[in-house]
């Protein structure tokens, strides 16, 4: 069973981005990469400056993500691996509209993504609690797995944190291209917003 492998720092951002927000849903992007075993994130991409937040619902700022997330793709090769909302109360279970929203992001044929993970965060007496859900393009269907935060050191997130070499070119062997075909099909991808169902 694939886990979700928490870095610290990443961890951090999203229950800080949560206790920011703690009458609305907020929510960001897992920035990292997908292994046989794992889905390893190092950064929190938060909702953005121009999210719409409210108690049953939030809307990212698309292009802000977007930005960002060429941003750590280009200098470190991290991409998307999921989206990590916060619920209100202690509802930690995905909503009807969650599941088809993590339907839509990883049926998508032409969005390269079979596989993805969709946390869901609660704030229970002050402190911020996660549960994962992985949704594959196989199955279609939500499956809990466990998450384990890790120290930023650890080796398998360590790892991930070197620059890449090679810019577009070194992208484009790995099936992540920054091609504006491909950016375009990532943000079409992630035009969505999560509410409460």
């Amino acid at each position: 069973m694939e886990t979700l492998v928490l870095a610290r720092r990443a961890a951090d951002a999203a229950a800080g981005d949560c206790l920011e927000h703690p009458d609305t849903e907020t929510g960001g992007i897992l920035a990292g990469h997908r292994t046989d075993g794992a889905f390893l994130v190092p950064m929190y991409v938060p909702a953005g400056p121009n999210a719409q937040r409210s108690p049953h619902g939030f809307a990212p700022d698309h292009r802000w993500q977007q930005y960002a997330l060429d941003m750590v793709f280009r200098g470190l090769g991290l991409d998307y691996v999921g989206d990590l909302h916060r619920h209100p109360g202690a509802f930690d279970r995905p909503s009807t509209h969650d599941r088809d929203t993590a339907r839509r992001i990883v049926m998508d044929p032409v969005w390269n993504t079979r596989a993805a993970v969709f946390p869901i965060a609660v704030i229970i007496d002050g402190h911020v609690r996660f549960r994962a859900y992985r949704m594959t393009r196989d199955e279609g269907e939500f499956l809990e797995i466990p998450i384990e935060i890790v120290p930023d050191s650890d080796p398998r997130i360590r790892n991930l944190l070197v620059p890449t070499e090679g810019g577009d070119d070194e992208a484009c062997r790995h099936s992540r291209c920054l091609d504006p075909r491909c950016v375009i099909r990532r943000a079409v991808g992630r035009l969505r917003s999560l509410q409460v169902g």
